[in-house]
C-alpha cells in the first residue's frame, strides 16, 4: 500500500515538473525578450531616431525660435519651418525678414526698398548657416546616435540627449563654406525631448575650445507644433 502511493507520488510529481518547466522556460524567454526591447527603446540613439522619424512623418510645419549668442552680439530669430526645409520669419533685434527657400537659396527683405533679394547681394550670405532646420542638422549627424548620452538636469521633466559632434561634422553642416581651427573646438548638442509625446522641445548646440575653458557660441532652437504663418508667394519667383 505505502509503495502504491509513493509510486503515485513520484509520478504526480514527475507530470507537474514536466509542465512546470516549459512554462518556466517560456516566461524566462517572455522576460529576456520584453528587457530586450525595453532596453532598445530607451537607449538615447533609439529614442532620437524614433522621435525624428515621428516629427518628419506627423508634422509638416513647426514655430521655430533661434537665438545664438557669441562674443558682442546676440541674434534673435521668430518663425516657422516648413517640409524641414523652407523657414520663414524674422530676425527681430535687426528687424530682418528672412525667407529660406526649399532650394537653400536665402532671401533677405532689403530695408531701403522693401524687396527680396539674395542674401548675398546685401553682403549677409554669412547667416546662410545660421537658417538650418534642427532636424536636418540630426538627421545628418545619425551615424552618431550609436554614441549618444542620456544627461540628467535637476527639474528637466524631459529626456536630455547629449551627443558630441566631431570637428568634420560640425563644420561641414553647422559651418558650411568657414574655415575653422577645426583641431581645437568640440561642439556639443544637448536635445530635449518629450517621451510621451515623441517631440523635440529644444535642441542646444555649444562650441567649445578642447579644454572647456571658453565658450565661442551658443544657438538653441525652440521648437512648437503648427507653425503656419508663411507668405502667400515665393521670394524665389519674384
Amino acid at each position: 500500500m505505502f509503495s502504491l502511493k509513493n509510486d503515485h507520488a513520484s509520478s504526480k510529481f514527475g507530470l507537474e515538473k514536466k509542465i512546470l518547466l516549459p512554462v518556466l522556460l517560456l516566461l524566462f524567454v517572455a522576460l529576456l525578450y520584453y528587457n530586450f526591447a525595453y532596453t532598445e527603446t530607451t537607449r538615447p540613439g533609439a529614442m532620437l531616431q524614433e522621435t525624428l522619424h515621428n516629427m518628419e512623418h506627423n508634422f509638416d510645419a513647426f514655430e521655430l525660435e533661434i537665438i545664438e549668442r557669441g562674443p558682442g552680439y546676440t541674434m534673435e530669430f521668430q518663425g516657422n519651418l516648413k517640409n524641414n526645409n523652407i523657414i520663414y520669419g524674422k530676425i527681430s533685434n535687426y528687424k530682418l525678414d528672412i525667407y529660406k527657400h526649399s532650394s537653400g537659396k536665402l532671401f533677405i527683405k532689403d530695408l531701403k526698398d522693401d524687396s527680396w533679394k539674395q542674401a548675398i547681394e546685401l553682403e549677409l550670405d554669412s547667416l546662410q548657416g545660421f537658417f538650418i532646420s534642427p532636424l536636418q542638422l540630426l538627421v545628418s549627424w545619425s551615424d552618431l546616435f550609436k554614441k549618444a548620452k542620456f544627461v540628467k538636469y535637476p527639474g528637466e521633466e524631459e529626456r536630455v540627449i547629449l551627443l558630441d559632434v566631431p570637428p568634420q561634422e560640425f563644420v561641414r553642416t553647422v559651418f558650411p563654406g568657414n574655415s575653422l581651427e577645426e583641431k581645437s573646438l568640440l561642439l556639443e548638442c544637448l536635445v530635449y525631448i518629450d517621451p510621451d509625446e515623441q517631440f523635440i522641445n529644444q535642441m542646444n548646440l555649444t562650441l567649445f575650445e578642447q579644454n572647456l575653458s571658453k565658450i565661442i557660441f551658443n544657438r538653441t532652437f525652440f521648437i512648437k507644433r503648427f507653425g503656419q504663418k508663411f507668405p502667400g508667394s515665393s521670394p524665389a519667383v519674384i
